[in-house]
């Protein structure tokens, strides 16, 4: 969350190295995360390994595989697979909660594949389920997450109040103060600018988006960037966010 992408890699070679914490399912799956945030398949693998191993019945156990399987799919732009898995995450946060760590990170996986894949009833599902829990039960992170999500819903409807709500998501992503989510934040407001006809702010966004991705080492944002700037955008419709 903080961007130290360099020493959570870090981190994580060294506690897995180390018999006792080498299974450690919460570990895996934050390792999961942040490997197919990252496109590195091979160590993505490791951690599914661990995930897919002896698996309980304890809804926090099976949130944290489907999250991590979920993030692998979102890496692999195979959407139906992302939403699958990401839903069955976000369905244990009905024991959970929304500030369960696999839930954090589920959520907005299975809305962008749910956008992906067209299915704005999903999409408003997601929405529905997170706003059922009153606003001091909902992590800062989701909070800014919905209003990215939103934001996405105007702007695949074309809704003139989408180019607001594009800034009101993107100023949430500044204040949240995760790098990561900013450059998603600033990519999806590239997109919706670059699909209006607005290219200068297009540029603009894409190249903050792209400078924070390579500090972070976060492969797929760069394979973004690189498509936005090379490939006219859909003039209705905004890009995925794996």
């Amino acid at each position: 969350m903080t961007g130290d992408w360099e020493a959570a890699r870090q981190v994580q070679d060294s506690v897995t190295s180390e018999d006792e914490l080498g299974d450690y399912r919460p570990l895996a799956m934050s390792a999961a995360v942040l490997y197919a945030f990252s496109g590195d398949e091979v160590k993505l693998q490791v951690a599914l390994t661990v995930l897919g191993q002896d698996e309980t019945e304890d809804p926090q156990d099976r949130a944290m595989s489907a999250t991590a399987f979920a993030a692998a799919a979102a890496l692999a732009e195979d959407h139906s697979e992302a939403f699958r898995h990401a839903s069955r995450a976000v369905g244990h946060g009905t024991a959970l909660g929304p500030r369960n760590d696999g839930v954090r990170w589920a959520w907005p996986i299975a809305a962008d594949a749910a956008l992906a894949l067209g299915d704005e009833a999903q999409v408003n599902r997601l929405l529905d389920w997170l706003g059922g829990y009153p606003p001091g039960h909902i992590p800062q992170v989701l909070r800014t997450e919905n209003l990215r999500i939103r934001a996405r819903m105007l702007g695949v409807g074309n809704d003139p109040t989408a180019g607001a709500a594009f800034q009101a998501a993107l100023a949430a992503c500044r204040q949240l103060g995760s790098p990561y989510h900013l450059a998603v934040g600033l990519l999806d407001n590239a997109e919706y600018s670059a699909a209006v006809g607005d290219t200068q702010r297009a540029e603009q966004l894409a190249d903050e988006a792209g400078a924070i991705a390579q500090i972070l080492g976060a492969q797929p944002l760069v394979g973004r960037v690189q498509r936005l700037n090379t490939s006219p955008p859909d003039r209705v419709t905004v890009g995925t966010t794996t």
